[in-house]
């Protein structure tokens, strides 16, 4: 060879990651043991010296190509199809290899894909995989190349990185939160339910729409379920039971009409709740001294309980500027919109 030897070119053609795979076959002139086993150092996969047998090199080759389909199987198990990034498995055996090889210190991130399974099933297998396909490129580009990937579930990811601070990491979750914002997710929007006094008489209530949701394949966190505190005083315990083992098998709890009628701080420390949603007559009377001083109390304990806030009954933009500037999480009323049937309801989603 002109440029550089044969050893030369199977050294340099093996630094290139992408070309590691290809198998090398040498045929030379050379019949000494000691040029065999110095190909077979640099890299090469068999050699054939001279005189050349066409049948012994034909099944050398065939033998080559099936090595090479056996691992490209064996890759297709260690690596997930849809992102390349590495299995359960092979991400925990890829972990120990790099946690038993240095004394650094690591840590594991872990994202996890809400309602994948609704998103499976509203749209097809193209759109979720592009969905896919396009966090792992986001986590890529935010951890780097010396990071480990996998793909533990369906709708888990896992990256192993060097330690980092709290701080580099709140950014990294900004960073992908907004390169997850560019992505083409397909719409999911939770759906809330009204559960009357009467339906808490049912001595299976919560069995029986956790049975209806996996029924029909309903994520159970895009299941809100509202409640009112009047079904609390009808029968206090078998309401917070009911309530506890809904909100345990993953549901939304609501607690509805808040503020309004004989409402008791008592029922915040007992339920198991997530969203409060305000009475429309605080929307009403919005203005009022007395009232948004009570406003400015219950967002405070809303914020330290970790609820959520819906304000209720919101007609004029002022109402909704006010709320918001209360740091309301959702606003509802007919300043966006009335209650519509389902075809219009989905039309208005599109817009």
């Amino acid at each position: 060879m002109p440029v550089m030897n044969g050893y030369e070119f199977l050294y340099a053609f093996n630094q290139i990651p992408s070309f590691r795979s290809i198998p090398i076959i040498i045929t030379t002139s050379s019949s000494a043991a000691d040029d065999e086993i110095k190909c077979l150092e640099n890299g090469a996969s068999d050699f054939v010296s001279k005189p050349y047998n066409p049948d012994v090199i034909l099944r050398r080759v065939g033998s080559m190509i099936r090595l090479r389909e056996s691992s490209m199987v064996i890759d297709r198990v260690e690596r997930d199809t849809v992102t390349g990034f590495y299995s359960k498995d092979f991400f925990f055996i890829n972990t120990e290899i790099v946690l038993e090889s240095t004394n650094a210190e690591f840590d594991i991130f872990c994202c996890e894909i809400m309602s994948l399974k609704m998103l499976q099933d509203r749209h097809n297998s193209a759109k979720t995989e592009q969905l896919l396909i396009g966090i792992a490129q986001a986590l890529e580009e935010i951890f780097g190349t010396e990071s480990v990937y996998g793909r533990l579930s369906d709708n888990t990811f896992s990256v192993l990185t060097l330690h980092k601070s709290k701080e580099v990491y709140e950014c990294f979750a900004e960073n992908l939160r907004g390169a997850v914002k560019k992505l083409p997710i397909p719409d999911a929007v939770p759906v809330s339910c009204n559960l009357s006094r009467a339906d808490f008489s049912h001595p299976a209530l919560a069995e029986t729409i956790v049975q209806i949701a996996d029924k029909y394949s309903i994520p159970h966190e895009m299941l809100h379920l509202e409640v009112t505190e009047s079904a609390y005083t009808d029968n206090m315990q078998a309401f917070l039971d009911t309530v506890q083992k809904l909100h345990q098998a993953g549901f939304c709890i609501e607690l509805d009409d808040f503020g309004a009628g004989y409402s008791s701080l008592t029922v915040l420390s007992e339920l198991d709740i997530d969203i409060l949603k305000l009475d429309m007559y605080f929307a009403r009377n919005m203005g009022a001294p007395k009232q948004d001083l009570i406003l400015k109390h219950i967002f405070s304990i809303a914020q330290n309980l970790n609820m959520e806030i819906v304000a209720e009954g919101v007609e004029t933009k002022e109402q909704s500027d006010s709320f918001r500037s209360m740091g309301c999480t959702y606003i509802q009323g007919y300043y966006y919109s009335k209650p519509l049937p389902k075809t219009q309801f989905e039309e208005y989603l599109n817009k």
